[in-house]
Order: structure tokens, then sequence, then C-alpha cells
């Protein structure tokens, strides 16, 4: 009985995992806009599993900001 309990609630918790994945890199990513930051949460939030599916691997790349932290990509004058 507790295993048929566990098994189905990894079976409805697990496709979620990818969906707060993706809140919470929305969240800290820095974007083009803030308007396109407001659009791709409301994608993953609205359309749970597909958002974040379509996040990762359309948006991800596409529309956030490169920032180069580390100080050996400054150039010297």
């Amino acid at each position: 009985m507790i295993t048929r309990i566990l098994l189905l609630a990894l079976i409805f918790l697990l496709p979620m995992v990818p969906t707060f994945w993706a809140i919470i890199d929305v969240a800290h990513k820095p974007f083009e806009s803030f308007r396109v930051k407001v659009i791709w949460f409301a994608i993953v939030t609205l359309i749970p599993v597909l958002g974040a599916l379509m996040y990762f691997f359309y948006g991800r790349k596409r529309y956030t900001i490169k920032v180069n932290s580390s100080p050996d990509t400054q150039q010297s004058e």
C-alpha cells in the first residue's frame, strides 16, 4: 500500500522538477529586457512541463544576456 502511494507521488511529482528548475532559472538569469523575463515566467508557470522544456531548449540560450564575470576576459589599456 505504501509503495503504491510513493509510486503515484513519484509519477505525479517527477514531471514538475523541470518546471521548478525553470522557474528558479528564469528568476536568476539576466534577460534582454524585463518584458522577456515576464513572458518566459508566464510560459513556464502556465504551461508547466511543456513550458519548462520550451524554455530550456529555446529560450535559455537565445534570450539571456551573457555576463563575463572573470577578470581575465577584460582587456587592459
